[in-house]
C-alpha cells in the first residue's frame, strides 16, 4: 500500500526532493513537501510547487495506486512507483472524497466541479457560478449547494448528478457556460 507524510519543509539530508512544478519556475524553493512510500517500499521525497491559492492536502487516489497532491490550490497526480506527476488545469478550491463509488469531486476555482474516478478524469460540470459556492452537501447520487451572482450578494441552488456531471440550476447562464463541459454518458 502506498503511503504518505507531509513533512515541515525540504530535509537537509539525504537525496535531493524530486521536484513538481505547474510553470517550471521556482524549483528552487521550498513549496509543499511530501514524503511518498511506494509499494516497493524505496520513500522519496517529492517538492510540489503551489499554485495562486487554495486548498493544500494529500490524498490517496481512487485508483489506489496514485497519489493526489493538492498544494494551495494546484493539482499533481503522483505515480509513486515512477516518481513523476501530472499537473492538473484549475485551482482546487476544496476536495470532495466519495468512498462508494470511489471519487475525487474538485470545487474548480469556485465556478465548476470535476471529478476524478479511478480511470481519472471522470466528468466536469459546465461553469455553474460567477464566484463561489457554499452550502455545498453530497446526498447518495447528487451534490447540491449555492452558487453566486457576478455581485456576491445573490445566491442560486444548483444540483450536480455525481453519475454524469449533469447540472441544474446555477447563477452562470452565459453562452459560454458548457465551453469545459465533459458529460459522462451512462
Amino acid at each position: 500500500m502506498v503511503t504518505f507524510e507531509t513533512l515541515p519543509g525540504l530535509p537537509g539530508k539525504g537525496p535531493k526532493p524530486k521536484p513538481f512544478s505547474a510553470t517550471q519556475k521556482s524549483w528552487l524553493q521550498a513549496g509543499y513537501v511530501v514524503r511518498i512510500t511506494p509499494n516497493s517500499g524505496n520513500s522519496w521525497v517529492g517538492n510540489f510547487q503551489p499554485g495562486p491559492g487554495g486548498a493544500t492536502r494529500v490524498l490517496p487516489h481512487p485508483d489506489g495506486s496514485k497519489v493526489v497532491v493538492v498544494a494551495a490550490g494546484q493539482m499533481y497526480v503522483v505515480d509513486p512507483d515512477v516518481r513523476s506527476a501530472s499537473v492538473i488545469p484549475g485551482v482546487v478550491v476544496n476536495i470532495h472524497v466519495l468512498e462508494d463509488p470511489p471519487l475525487l469531486v474538485i470545487d474548480d476555482q469556485g465556478i465548476q466541479f470535476q471529478a476524478f474516478g479511478p480511470e481519472g478524469l471522470r466528468w466536469r460540470t459546465k461553469r455553474i457560478s460567477w464566484d463561489g459556492f457554499r452550502n455545498v452537501v453530497i446526498t447518495g447520487s447528487q451534490l447540491s449547494g449555492e452558487s453566486s451572482n457576478v455581485t456576491g450578494d445573490v445566491w442560486e441552488s444548483f444540483q450536480v448528478d455525481l453519475r454524469t456531471g449533469r447540472t441544474t440550476g446555477g447563477m452562470y447562464l452565459l453562452s459560454d457556460a458548457a465551453f469545459f463541459e465533459l458529460i459522462r454518458e451512462c
